[in-house]
Parts: C-alpha cells; structure tokens; sequence
C-alpha cells in the first residue's frame, strides 16, 4: 500500500497499491505537497526513504522511485525498579504522526522482553501502558498513554538494549 499524505494538513491519506511491477498511480490529486509513505505491514518491508512531492496546478509528477528495506530494530527489556524482575505484558507502541493509527506495537513477554521490527527511518516516540495490577499508576493525572523514551534510528539499525524501568 502506498499513502499520499497531505503534509502539515487535516486533509485524508490517499491510497493506492502497487502493480506486479512495483508501479503506481496516484490520480486526480489537489495541488498540495504530498509525502509518500510506504506500508506494508504485511510484507515486512518500509521504505528507506519518504519522498516529499510539491504538486503544482495541473502538473504530472513521473519517475519517482522509492527503495524497500526490512526496516530498522528496536528491542529490550522491562524491568522493576527496585528488584529487576522482568515485567511481562506491558504493552508498547509507535504512534504513527497520523493519530490515533498505531506505527508498530508489542508486548513484553514473561522475560520482560518486546521487540519493535519493520520501522522506517525516522524518531519517534515510544508509548507504553501497564496492565492494570502490575505496578502503582505513575501519573495519575495523565490521560491516554505515556511516553516513555523518544528514539532514532536509521535504515536497518538494530537498537538493543532500549530498557524500561517502573
């Protein structure tokens, strides 16, 4: 699936798919500035780069190619504080910029370990929610998820060891 994004705008993504060939289309677009994203969550792959096209009145944009990788890695651990017990099913996630729509997410497993895979190049922001009953709300006066660690990577990076203390 290719998304045409509509940059800094509440206007809608629009869709299209590619063709056995890798082609695409993107008809009847509005002069606007558009980024194209890949996502393909099925495939495992994201684009190593997100092309920013500025579409003028009645211009035809032609030739545009976009490389695939399998993405960028981030993993580690959840753990408590006080003991360093692994905390299972603590659930994290990459808000994609579009909210609410989700980018990648996991939960920690009974060792405690997540793994984030197929990420595009870019920073984002992890967000993460406690089952209820597994430790003290941290904040209550938050709403919504918290954020727990803002992170970068580049095409293919394998970040380890991005732990998570409560």
């Amino acid at each position: 699936m290719l998304r045409g994004t509509p940059a800094d705008n509440d206007l809608p993504d629009i869709v299209t798919h590619t063709d056995a060939n890798g082609a695409f289309v993107f008809d009847r677009l509005c002069p606007f500035q558009y980024q194209l994203v890949i996502y393909d969550a099925d495939k495992k792959y994201t684009a190593i780069e997100h092309p920013t096209l500025n579409l003028l009145n009645g211009e035809d944009v032609n030739d545009i190619e976009m490389q695939l990788s399998h993405g960028a890695t981030i993993s580690g651990k959840i753990t408590y504080a006080e003991t360093g017990a692994p905390i299972a099913g603590v659930r994290l996630w990459i808000p994609y910029v579009r909210q609410p729509t989700v980018l990648r997410e996991t939960v920690s497993d009974a060792d405690g370990v997540y793994r984030l895979d197929h990420l595009p190049a870019g920073t984002f922001q992890i967000a993460y929610a406690v089952p209820d009953g597994v430790v003290r709300e941290l904040r209550p006066s938050d709403i919504g998820p918290l954020i727990a660690k803002e992170v970068s990577v580049q095409p293919d990076e394998q970040l380890i060891d991005v732990n998570f203390t409560f």
